[in-house]
C-alpha cells in the first residue's frame, strides 16, 4: 500500500481493510453473503470472537446465517472502531447480536435507545444487562415492572438479576397480595436454585434471594395461608414463625421485633396536572372528530389517567375513549360511560393499568368524545413546571376536533412520580 493510501489513524486504517476486504482470514457466511474479516481484531476486541477462534484455530468459515448482513456490517465496523450509530430501526437486531457476542458497551446503547418503548418481557431482559445501561434506564424499567406487574407471572420473571428483583419487591407501588410477592419469590429463587446446581430447599431459596427476602411482608399475609403454604418451605426459622404468628394473633407492633414490614403496599399519591387556566362552554363532542394532545414529560412519571370536561348544557351520559400513544404505538387504552351533571365540569377516566412514562419522550392522548356540548378549557400552558416536573405541550397531528395547546378537551393529567 503506498504512503498516500494510508489512513490517518489505526480505526480508520482498520475500517478501511475491514470495508475493501482486504487480506481477510476469517469469513462469515451471513444470509447468503459472505463478509470477510480479521480474527486479530475481532478476538483483540471481544472475548467471544476470541474464544471461537481458540477453540477452533484452522477454521476459516463460520455461520451466521440467521443474521441480517447489514446488522452484521453494522457490528464489526463497531467492533474495529469502536464508533455505531444506534437508531429506532437497527437497535433490536443490533441487541440480539451485542447479547450472543456480549459486547456489553454496544449492549447500554441498544438498551438506552430501546427503553424508550418497554414492554413489559424486554423490561426484565434489559435489567439482566442493567450494570451496562445508564442508572434512569434501570431505573425507568424497574418503574415499568412495578406499574405492569403481570410481567411477574411470565418466563422473563428468572431475567432479573437480585438486586432488581430486591428493587421490585421493596416497591410501596407493586399492587399484588403478598402471598402473590411470595410466590413471585419462591418462582425466582427455585429458579436461581436450579442454574446453580443447588438443591431447592429452604436455606438455599432464602440465600439466593440474599435481602429480597426481607422486602416480603410475611406479618401480614392471611393467617391460614402463612400455616398452609410458607411454614412448610423451611425458609423462616422456628422463632421467625413464631414471632410471625404472634404478630398476626395479636395485631402488635411490639409482638414482631422482626426485619419485615408490618404494613400494607401504598401506592404514591396521585396528582393532578391542569393546563388551563379559563374555562367556557360549548365544545362540540358528536363522537365523530378526535381530540388529541401531545405532551413531554422531563421526568419518568406514571400516568393513571386523565381529566376531560363533562357536558355544559344538560345532565346525561358522555361516552369516553381514550388511548395513550408513542408515535403509531398505542401503549393502552379505555373507554368510559359517565353520568355528567352541569353543575360539575371535570371528570376522571383511569386506566385499568398505569403507564410508566420515560422523560423527554413525546406521546399523545387521543380522546373520543360522544354526548353532545362539554366544557373547555381556555388559555392553555405550552410549559408547566410542577413538583420538579416540566411538562410540555405541543399540538398532536391526531387532533381533529381542535383540541390544541390553548383550548381544547383533555384539561388534565393524572400521575404520580
Amino acid at each position: 500500500m503506498a504512503a498516500a493510501d494510508l489512513c490517518p489513524g489505526f480505526n480508520q486504517t482498520n475500517l478501511k481493510m475491514l470495508e475493501e476486504q482486504l487480506l481477510c482470514d476469517v469469513i462469515f457466511e451471513v444470509g447468503g453473503e459472505r463478509i470477510g474479516a480479521h480474527k486479530f481484531i475481532l478476538a483483540s476486541r471481544n472475548s467471544t470472537f476470541r474464544y471461537k477462534f481458540l477453540e477452533a484455530p484452522n477454521e476459516i468459515y463460520f455461520n451466521l446465517a440467521d443474521k441480517d448482513p447489514d446488522i452484521v456490517w453494522t457490528f464489526f465496523r463497531y467492533l474495529y472502531t469502536g464508533v455505531v450509530e444506534v437508531n429506532a430501526v437497527n437497535a433490536n437486531e443490533l441487541f440480539d447480536i451485542a447479547e450472543e457476542y456480549q459486547a456489553e458497551d454496544l449492549i447500554g446503547m441498544c438498551i438506552s435507545v430501546l427503553a424508550s418503548s418497554l414492554t413489559p418481557e424486554s423490561a426484565c431482559i434489559f435489567m439482566k444487562y442493567h450494570k451496562y445501561a445508564p442508572c434512569n434506564v434501570a431505573e425507568n424499567c424497574i418503574k415499568f415492572i412495578v406499574a405492569n406487574s403481570q410481567v411477574l407471572y411470565t418466563d422473563q420473571l428468572v431475567a432479573l438479576p437480585q438486586p432488581c428483583l430486591q428493587a421490585v419487591l421493596a416497591s410501596e407501588g407493586l399492587a399484588l397480595t403478598e402471598e402473590e410477592v411470595f410466590e413471585i419469590a419462591m418462582k425466582w429463587a427455585e429458579a436461581q436454585c436450579k442454574h446453580q446446581n443447588l438443591v431447592v430447599r429452604g436455606g438455599n431459596l432464602k440465600n439466593v434471594l440474599g435481602d429480597a427476602f426481607f422486602e416480603i411482608r410475611f406479618p401480614i399475609m392471611n393467617k391460614d395461608y402463612f400455616v398452609d403454604h410458607v411454614s412448610n418451605k423451611g425458609i423462616l426459622t422456628a422463632e421467625e414463625e413464631k414471632k410471625i404468628l404472634l404478630y398476626m394473633l395479636q395485631k402488635k407492633a411490639g409482638a414482631l421485633n422482626l426485619p419485615f414490614k408490618a404494613y400494607q403496599r401504598g401506592n404514591k399519591p396521585k396528582l393532578v396536572l391542569m393546563r388551563f387556566q379559563n374555562e367556557k362552554l360549548g365544545w362540540y363532542c358528536q363522537g365523530q372528530k378526535k381530540d388529541a394532545i401531545c405532551f413531554l414529560p422531563s421526568a419518568t412519571i406514571t400516568l393513571h389517567g386523565i381529566k376531560i370536561y363533562g357536558k355544559c348544557d344538560q345532565a346525561g351520559q358522555l361516552n369516553a375513549s381514550v388511548v395513550l400513544q408513542h408515535n403509531s404505538h398505542i401503549l393502552t387504552s379505555v373507554t368510559a360511560q359517565l353520568q355528567t351533571n352541569p353543575t360539575e365540569s371535570l371528570y376522571d377516566v383511569l386506566f385499568n393499568q398505569p403507564v410508566v412514562l420515560n422523560d423527554g419522550v413525546e406521546y399523545h392522548i387521543i380522546c373520543t368524545l360522544d354526548g353532545g356540548k362539554t366544557y373547555f378549557g381556555n388559555d392553555g400552558r405550552e410549559t408547566i413546571h410542577e413538583n420538579g416536573v416540566e411538562f410540555k405541550f405541543k399540538r398532536s397531528l391526531l387532533s381533529a376536533n381542535s383540541t390544541a395547546v390553548n383550548q381544547g378537551q383533555i384539561p388534565g393529567l393524572i400521575y404520580s412520580l
